[in-house]
């Protein structure tokens, strides 16, 4: 994730296609939302012990970066393990680079390279080696090319079958449905569940879901639309 601000006083101040642009300020970071969530965890005093990142990271510089980025967040060995569940794609990491102006921000967002089938497995196999010993699960975010739409159901499967004491956050549409069917069916199994799921979208996100509008991120929805799209919503994804 790049951070690109532009000068305020300069004589571009505001994002003009076609125009050269001064920086006034740059800086990198992580920009992934699970490694966020690792991170604010991190800083909420989480250890290795309690808090484990499943994570692709890219070859190249770009990976290189962002591994030592996140190992300086985690706190190094004391912190959140970095390494356990991340898997080395041989595809590069992408770059996000977001334009800061004073009326406002402009994301640029390059394409995710793809995940080969045996890095997948790679993930999966690592998955496998920790056991069902989840009290939290988060979903965060898309998936990169490669992993498909069941990728997520089969990650839950996986981690919360047999301990429906769980308790699920979901902050991405990626694989939605079949997610949300797995995770049904675990709690239904089970005779007595405190565990539960959270899901985590904002309005534009419900509205696409649902097939109403709004659509655009920059859109505002009414009150009434908002129970529309939810009403939509729960119809269309079983386990909802």
């Amino acid at each position: 994730q790049k951070r690109f601000v532009l000068e305020p006083t300069g004589p571009n101040p505001v994002l003009i296609p076609g125009s050269v642009h001064r920086a006034s300020e740059i800086s990198e970071g992580v920009g992934g939302k699970g490694q966020d969530v690792a991170i604010s965890l991190s800083c909420l005093g989480m250890t290795s012990n309690n808090v484990k990142l499943a994570q692709f990271i890219g070859e190249g510089g770009e990976g290189e970066s962002v591994l030592s980025i996140i190992g300086e967040r985690l706190g190094g060995s004391d912190g959140v393990a970095s390494d356990l569940l991340t898997v080395r794609t041989r595809s590069r990491m992408r770059t996000c680079t977001t334009i800061v102006s004073v009326d406002g921000s402009t994301e640029l967002v390059e394409p995710s390279g793809k995940v080969t089938p045996e890095e997948l497995s790679d993930m999966m196999a690592k998955i496998d080696h920790l056991g069902k010993q989840s009290g939290a699960l988060c979903f965060m975010g898309s998936m990169p090319p490669g992993c498909g739409p069941n990728t997520y159901s089969d990650l839950a499967a996986r981690i919360v079958s047999g301990d429906s004491n769980t308790l699920t956050l979901i902050d991405s549409v990626v694989g939605l449905s079949p997610l949300l069917k797995t995770l049904s069916s675990i709690k239904q199994a089970q005779e007595s569940c405190r565990g539960g799921n959270i899901l985590k979208i904002n309005v534009s996100e419900l509205c696409k879901l649902a097939n109403t509008l709004p659509k655009n991120e920059v859109d505002c929805a009414t009150s009434s639309q908002i129970r529309e799209a939810l009403d939509g919503f729960l119809e269309l994804y079983e386990g909802a």
